[in-house]
């Protein structure tokens, strides 16, 4: 596959997730109150698709590993919602068996692993990048607890707090790798986390 057309799957992915949180953030600016809509975890699961194909045909485990793990974080967040409910059947299966067809076909493949990930790529970088993404992805397990336990989804102020520290590491770690796709994407996402940050004090005080 042209690397012209891994940058547009990128690129896609990238342009769905800085959507889901220009849409949040507008919602959240009408509301005074850092919201959780069910838009936004349409779009999650939607760009988690094509993020997760473009990690793959990158050879970055450190995205792969990180879209694997959220991606059923969106679906659980879609339940909470109502909206999964909504969807036939046959659609719910085939989202859900998806990660499992990719996996298997990976599995089965004779790759070398190490030539696929690692080579030409520091030990430091690549340690760097799966702590960001780790991190970046530990937010999602935050919103999942607080979810959960509430029965409702929410986004806390922990959630925003670890996405702005999780994307200054991948920030950085996309510079280093000179990938633009996750510079794109974490530049602009900074922004967002930071405004939520300030609405969501804003509302506890009014609280």
């Amino acid at each position: 596959m042209t690397s012209m057309i891994i940058f547009f799957i990128g690129l896609a992915a990238q342009l769905l997730f800085a959507g889901r949180m220009i849409v949040q953030w507008v919602l959240s600016e009408k509301s005074k109150a850092v919201v959780s809509p069910k838009i936004f975890w349409r779009i999650s699961l939607l760009g988690s698709i094509l993020m997760c194909t473009y990690g793959w045909l990158q050879s970055d485990a450190a995205i792969l590993v990180g879209q694997l793990i959220t991606y059923f974080i969106y679906i659980r967040n879609l339940q909470h919602k109502g909206d999964w409910q909504t969807y036939p059947k046959w659609l719910q299966v085939l989202i859900i068996s998806l990660p499992f067809f990719v996996l298997g076909y990976i599995l089965t493949q004779n790759l070398n692993w190490q030539e696929k990930f690692l080579d030409d790529i520091p030990t430091w970088l690549i340690v760097m990048g799966l702590c960001g993404q780790i991190l970046f992805t530990f937010r999602f397990v935050v919103q999942f607890y607080y979810s959960e336990k509430i029965k409702i989804s929410v986004l806390p102020p922990q959630f925003w707090i670890i996405s702005l520290l999780g994307s200054i590491i991948i920030f950085t770690y996309g510079i280093l790798r000179m990938d633009y796709i996750l510079i794109m994407g974490h530049g602009g996402g900074m922004i967002a986390y930071v405004r939520n940050i300030i609405i969501g004090r804003k509302e506890a005080k009014h609280a």
